[in-house]
């Protein structure tokens, strides 16, 4: 019975001692009260993320901030939830080019979900 329990106190620490401390920051609100930008932060990880919200409640903008100016990856997102934009930035300058959004055969005013009206595999509507 001791290496079953050896083995049992082993895992426990693996699971329960290397769990990373994430807070998040409520930074504004709408006037109704949901959640228009929060902050992320992650122990051990540099920076902070950001995460703006459209007045509906759905994803605007999620980037990551890092000494004051945007690191990485920043997505922006329309306010029915599909793509917008995505750049890559470096110390708050672009690094190549962005991307300016969807491409028109993908924008539409009926799409009901994130996937919906997209074209079928193997046709070609651009």
């Amino acid at each position: 019975m001791k290496p079953t329990l050896t083995l049992f106190l082993a895992s426990g620490l693996v699971l329960f001692g290397c769990a990373s401390t994430e807070t998040e920051t409520i930074v504004s609100t709408w006037s109704d009260g949901t959640v228009k930008e929060m902050h992320r932060f992650e122990e051990g990880v540099a920076g902070h993320e950001i995460q703006q919200f459209h007045s509906n409640g759905l994803l605007h903008v999620r980037g990551r901030m890092v000494d004051g100016a945007r690191e990485g990856t920043w997505n922006t997102y329309r306010e029915d939830g599909l793509p917008g934009a995505r750049s890559t930035m470096s110390q708050a300058k672009r690094k190549g080019s962005s991307a300016p959004g969807m491409p028109q055969a993908f924008r539409t005013s009926k799409a009901s979900t994130p996937m919906g009206n997209l074209p079928e595999c193997g046709t070609s509507s651009m």
